[in-house]
């Protein structure tokens, strides 16, 4: 069955009819939307860029040519501004829906007038359905009723389309197929259950068993679905309800398993699926009603891929740019659920050159590409978040849609270009809000996240400050924008990055971090360090540092450190420290990572020369001390060491 899609002809014609209606934005402010708000739920307006030079984004464009001037017209926003012809599938039947919400109109009989009008201009493939929400009021939805809706989604990389069809209600009319079957089970006025089966020839089926489905945006009622497909629309998630679904699906169709499971838009599976979907009240009170799915949502693709093993442990070969030959290193986190484990922070330290960033590069590519360059597998981590203060990083280059979710936090925009001022502040406004739980400053039941975050500030800010930016209803977004535009460059690096950081990380996360000293002082890479062990810990997560600083590795056990090298004839070494690093003497680390010594090459002379000048060693010291204070333990061992030589001639 051929795909449907409505022309622009079409779009236009219905466009047209439902402008020569009346005021297609409806009541307005008050009773109702504005016309932010009512865009808003077709486009995400924060992640479209401006078309006016003076704004970050969409939503702040929109609010002030249709709200404050008041100077767009409606044919210049659906027509040129927004698209509304060229758009895909879902976001032009969003826009339907939300042209009939009583959240826009809230006369019945508007609403019915509009509807009429709609479905008759719809053609064969479409239909208007209704159902009620948690209110009690009448919602219609334009849905389409047939196969294959192309809604614009691409599926992630390294996986193939699926194309067994899934028949609704319905024996399959061909084969392979699966049937989905419809059940009455009510979960707080959500029914959303279905079981799956797979015939893989006429007269042959397998159960696989139960999940449940839910579309975006729905209150109550009964899940539609179209009668087939081979692929769901983005605006669907799903979640098998036991472990049983995944290893049946596993068993019969190996090769295939996770295309189907993406063609469900399945969310344990696929975690820009699950945080699009994890504060929707269907979700929480219908697909994770049980403890099981909880552990399901979190846990089952790890336990699939990876037999359940406890062990975060892996190795990745990485190609180096100087080098013919791959590097294999080895990352050793042990069990990240563990509340006791010191491991969850690495360090790749070594001379520049050496390939630290080329390694972290390849993990991430690796991570979220789904490539074959892990050892004894990929390992299962359900986000990956880039962190770079260097003007040359190009993690931002990674880019497209993964098999999990990926996050940079660097300098540059999507251009790659480095961020202006602007775009900083207007980055860290969103992950503001993101913790807040909105935009109004009211936490909305985000106060574990917000309390976190507080708690992260503490570790960099004074307490003082930390109290003045929030109280129990949330934190205050303007203040602490404010307060970020009189600080260093330092500090509010270190602001947006935690705000970022709180903003983006989920349980089973991993944070690679390039270059943190970048703008850092000493106390405020410590500071950093202890932010990363509180925030890792929390979230169950792992982080990777490439640096240079020797601050970094001072806080961390030997085990956790990985020394690259480049030997003479540029073959790339990965060593480990010949002794533990943790509260180390700093000198004593860079001079085994770096070959250097704390005493400079002029300064050793000087010391020879007032040893052989000296009757004691006493002496000596004080030679060299400065207003008779103490010598640090490597002058102290290099003074001995050459009096004691001088003594012998």
């Amino acid at each position: 069955m051929g795909n449907i899609k409505l022309t622009k002809e079409q779009r236009l014609t219905i466009y047209k009819t439902i402008i020569s209606i009346g005021n297609i934005w409806g009541l307005g402010e008050p009773e109702g939307l504005n016309p932010v708000q009512f865009l808003d739920r077709i486009w995400d307006l924060r992640l479209m860029s401006s078309s006016d030079p003076r704004y970050k984004t969409a939503a702040e464009d929109a609010k002030k040519h249709l709200i404050d001037n008041d100077d767009w017209d409606d044919d210049y926003v659906f027509l040129d501004r927004f698209k509304l012809l060229d758009c895909n599938e879902e976001e032009f039947l969003k826009f339907l829906n939300v042209v009939i919400s009583p959240d826009v109109r809230t006369s019945e009989d508007e609403i019915e007038k509009y509807v009429k009008v709609i479905a008759g201009l719809l053609p064969k493939g479409y239909e208007v359905i209704s159902s009620s929400d948690k209110k009690g009021r009448l919602i219609y939805h334009v849905i389409t009723a047939l196969n294959n809706v192309d809604d614009g989604d691409q599926y992630p990389i390294g996986l193939s389309k699926n194309v067994i069809t899934f028949f609704t209600d319905k024996t399959p009319s061909e084969y392979p197929a699966f049937q989905l079957n419809s059940d009455n089970w009510d979960d707080y006025g959500f029914k959303t259950s279905f079981k799956l089966n797979y015939w893989p020839k006429k007269g042959i089926c397998h159960v696989i068993g139960y999940l449940k489905i839910l579309q975006e945006k729905t209150e109550s009622g009964r899940t539609k679905l179209p009668d087939s497909f081979t692929s769901l629309p983005t605006s669907f998630c799903s979640l098998g309800q036991n472990d049983n679904y995944y290893e049946e699906l596993l068993k019969l169709i190996p090769d295939r398993y996770e295309s189907v499971l993406y063609a469900l838009k399945d969310a344990s599976w696929f975690s820009d699926i699950r945080y699009r979907f994890e504060n929707n009240a269907g979700f929480k009170k219908s697909l994770l009603r049980n403890d099981d799915t909880i552990f399901i949502l979190s846990s089952i693709k790890r336990k699939i891929k990876r037999a359940g093993e406890d062990s975060w442990d892996f190795s990745i070969k990485s190609e180096l740019p100087y080098a013919k030959e791959l590097l294999n290193i080895p990352f050793k986190f042990g069990d990240l659920e563990s509340e006791n484990n010191h491991n969850r922070i690495k360090a790749l330290i070594g001379p520049n050159g050496a390939g630290k960033t080329s390694i972290l590069k390849s993990l991430v590519k690796g991570l979220i590409r789904n490539e074959d360059v892990f050892q004894p597998s990929q390992p299962i981590f359900s986000k990956v978040i880039a962190i770079s203060f260097s003007i040359f990083d190009t993690f931002i280059e990674l880019r497209g849609k993964s098999v999990l979710t990926y996050t940079y936090c660097g300098l540059h925009d999507k251009s790659n270009t480095v961020m202006s001022e602007e775009d900083r502040e207007a980055r860290l406004k969103e992950a503001l809000e993101w913790i807040n739980g909105g935009t109004e400053g009211k936490g909305r039941g985000n106060h574990k996240l917000i309390r976190k975050f507080i708690k992260g500030l503490e570790i960099a800010f004074p307490t003082d400050w930390v109290d003045s930016i929030w109280s129990d209803d949330g934190i205050s977004i303007n203040a602490i924008l404010a307060k970020s535009k009189v600080m260093s460059t330092g500090e509010s690096m270190i602001l947006n990055l935690i705000a970022s950081l709180y903003a983006n990380i989920r349980p089973h996360s991993l944070i690679v971090f390039d270059e943190m000293e970048v703008h850092l002082h000493p106390k405020a890479i410590r500071q950093m360090m202890s932010l990363l062990f509180k925030i890792t810990r929390e979230y169950n997560s792992a982080c990777i540092i490439a640096t240079h600083s020797s601050i970094v590795v001072q806080e961390l056990l030997a085990d956790n450190v990985i020394i690259i090298e480049k030997s003479e004839n540029s073959t790339p070494i990965a060593r480990i420290l010949n002794h533990e690093s943790l509260a180390e003497n700093l000198s004593v680390i860079s001079g085994e990572i770096f070959g250097e010594s704390s005493i400079p090459p002029h300064y050793e002379i000087f010391i020879k020369n007032m040893a052989e000048d000296s009757d004691s060693l006493e002496s000596l010291l004080c030679k060299l001390s400065s207003r008779n204070l103490p010598p640090s333990l490597p002058l102290y061992m290099l003074a001995r060491n050459e009096f004691e030589k001088a003594q012998k001639k």
